[in-house]
C-alpha cells in the first residue's frame, strides 16, 4: 500500500492509511503468481527440465483508487414489460429516500401505466425512510402504528393527502422482514395495489436498545407494529392477495440477481395484478407480446384462469392460503 508492504507493517497502520480526505488517491500493489505452464505429453521431458531452472516469475500490480463516501445502493429501478416501472428495494436506509424518489421521479417521466415494487429478501430497516416513501405513494392516513402491552397504541407516522396515480403491485415472500412487511400491508390495506407472492416473514415488533454501564447493551421488544386496519403481524406476517412462488432453483438465481424478468413467475404475476387493476400493459404475461412464465400457485390458492381480455378490468382480490395461527411477539 503507497509503496509499503502490507506484512511490514500493522493491520491498524493499514485502516488508518486506507482512511483520508475524499478526493486523495491511495495506490495498492497486487502480486499475481504466474500461471502453470500447459505442456503436452510429446514434450514432457522438455517441461521437466524446464522445471528444474528458473521457476516463471509472477508480477505485480499497481492500482490507484480514489477516495470517496461510500453510499450503499439499495433501490434499483428499470421499465419491464413494454412500459411497467419496476422498483427493487433490498432495505430501508437514510440513503433509500433519495434514490426512491429518484427512481420514481425517472418512471413516471417515461409514462409507465403501473408500478410493481420489489420487496423479495428485504430486510427491513429504518420506519422513518419507508414511511416517508409511502407517503409519496398514498392518500392520507394513518402509516405506521404501534401497540404496547397495556393495549395503548400510538400513531408514529402519518401521510399527507397526495398519491400517486398509478396502480401498485408488490411483491413479498418469506424472506420480506419488519418494515417492508409495514409497505406491503400498508399498501394492501389502503387499497392502493395487490401484494403478491408469498406470506411474510412476520418479524412486527418495536425494538429499543437499552445501553449498560459496561458499555453493553440489551434490545428490548417494547410493543408491536399494526396494520392499518389494527391488526398485530408479527409471527403470522401479511398473506398476499395472490400467491405465488418460485421454484428452489428460481429462488437461488434471484438471490444471486441472475433470474431473468421473463422467468420470474412472481414478477409476471405482479405484471398481471397490475392488469387487474386496470393498467395498459404494453406486453401482458402469457400473450405474444411478452414471453413471461405464468405464476406457480401456492398449494390451496386458486390459479387465475382468466382470459387476457377478460383481465384489463379490475376484478375483486383473491385471497391467499391461509397464513399460521398468531403467536406471542
Amino acid at each position: 500500500m503507497d509503496g509499503r508492504e502490507i506484512v511490514r507493517i500493522t493491520y491498524g497502520d493499514a485502516l488508518n492509511r486506507l482512511d483520508g480526505t475524499a478526493g486523495t488517491t491511495v495506490t495498492f500493489g497486487i502480486y499475481r503468481e504466474a500461471a502453470p505452464l500447459e505442456t503436452d505429453t510429446e514434450d514432457t521431458s522438455a517441461s521437466s527440465a524446464t522445471s528444474s531452472g528458473a521457476e516463471q516469475q509472477g508480477e505485480t500490480l499497481e492500482i490507484t483508487v480514489t477516495r470517496a463516501e461510500y453510499t450503499k445502493q439499495s433501490i434499483t429501478s428499470t421499465v419491464i414489460n413494454g412500459n411497467v416501472g419496476y422498483i427493487k428495494i433490498s432495505e430501508f436506509n437514510d440513503s433509500s429516500i433519495e434514490q426512491f424518489n429518484s427512481a420514481l421521479s425517472a418512471l413516471n417521466k417515461q409514462q409507465v401505466a403501473g408500478l410493481v415494487i420489489d420487496l423479495r429478501n428485504n430486510s427491513g430497516g429504518s420506519i422513518e425512510a419507508m414511511a416517508s416513501m409511502l407517503d409519496t405513494l398514498l392518500p392520507a392516513g394513518n402509516l405506521v402504528t404501534t401497540q404496547d402491552k397495556t393495549g395503548k397504541t400510538t400513531v408514529e407516522y402519518t401521510s399527507k393527502p397526495n398519491e400517486i396515480a398509478l396502480p401498485i403491485s408488490v411483491i413479498a415472500n418469506e424472506t420480506t422482514f419488519g418494515a417492508a412487511e409495514i409497505f406491503a400491508a400498508d399498501i394492501k390495506e389502503f387499497k392502493k395495489g395487490l401484494v403478491v407472492g408469498q406470506t411474510t416473514a412476520g418479524y412486527g415488533t418495536k425494538d429499543e436498545v437499552i445501553p449498560l454501564s459496561d458499555g453493553s447493551a440489551i434490545v428490548l421488544s417494547v410493543a408491536n407494529y399494526l396494520t392499518p386496519g389494527g391488526s398485530a403481524f408479527n409471527g403470522t406476517g401479511i398473506a398476499a392477495d395472490i400467491s405465488a412462488k418460485l421454484t428452489e432453483e428460481q429462488m437461488e438465481l434471484l438471490a444471486r440477481d441472475q433470474l431473468e424478468n421473463t422467468e420470474d413467475a412472481q414478477l409476471q404475476a405482479a405484471v398481471s395484478a397490475l392488469v387487474r387493476q386496470g393498467a395498459a400493459v404494453a406486453e401482458i404475461p402469457g400473450t405474444q407480446n411478452a414471453q413471461g412464465t405464468d405464476a406457480i400457485p401456492e398449494e390451496g390458492a386458486t390459479q387465475d384462469t382468466s382470459s387476457t381480455s377478460a383481465a384489463s378490468a379490475p376484478v375483486p382480490q383473491e385471497e391467499a392460503s391461509s397464513s399460521p395461527s398468531s403467536t406471542a411477539g
